[in-house]
């Protein structure tokens, strides 16, 4: 974990978060979260202004500082740490950066597209066991007609032979009174 880093300013720097980087200006910056990724994208532009302009400044100033300890998660915790102790400098003040409520409101935007994209695969899901349902409702009603057409078939060949056996009778009785 960076705390800060020269001129490109890396705060809280882990493989996962990255907050005020260089010109690029990436705010918790995760594999599938940009915020205000731009090359284009200046904020705190005027020369004229500087952050942690103070060479005293001193972040994160202490061998004693623990940060994310243990159980307790304890954060920058020393009575030396002095964070961003000048009067003139104010970060987060201004009532139009919001950072964090706008991380908030797209944190929020993407669980609805989650539960959007689960409703859509429900959805899916659900249509391919109608669809899977009705073939089996068709393929039980082909084999109905399978066995009804069997049954015909066996109707017609039982026809048949009776109609054989009543001409073998037929036949007979002509033999016997022809003999008679």
């Amino acid at each position: 974990m960076f705390t800060t880093e020269s001129s490109n300013l890396k705060i809280f720097k882990s493989s996962n978060l990255q907050i005020f980087k260089s010109s690029n200006l990436q705010i918790f910056k995760s594999s599938n979260l940009q915020i205000f990724k731009s090359s284009n994208l200046q904020i705190f532009k005027s020369s004229n202004l500087q952050i942690f302009k103070s060479s005293n400044l001193q972040i994160f100033k202490s061998s004693n500082l623990q940060i994310f300890k243990s159980s307790n998660l304890q954060i920058f915790k020393s009575s030396n740490l002095q964070i961003f102790k000048s009067s003139n400098l104010q970060i987060f003040k201004s009532s139009n950066l919001q950072i964090f409520n706008l991380q908030s409101s797209i944190f929020n935007l993407q669980s609805s597209i989650f539960n959007l994209q689960s409703s859509i695969f429900n959805l899916q899901s659900s249509i391919f066991n109608l669809q899977s349902s009705i073939f089996n409702l068709q393929s039980s009603i082909f084999n109905l007609q399978s066995s009804i057409f069997n049954l015909q078939s066996s109707i017609f060949n039982l026809q048949s032979s009776i109609f054989n056996l009543q001409s073998s009778i037929f036949n007979l009785n002509l033999q016997s009174s022809s003999q008679s």
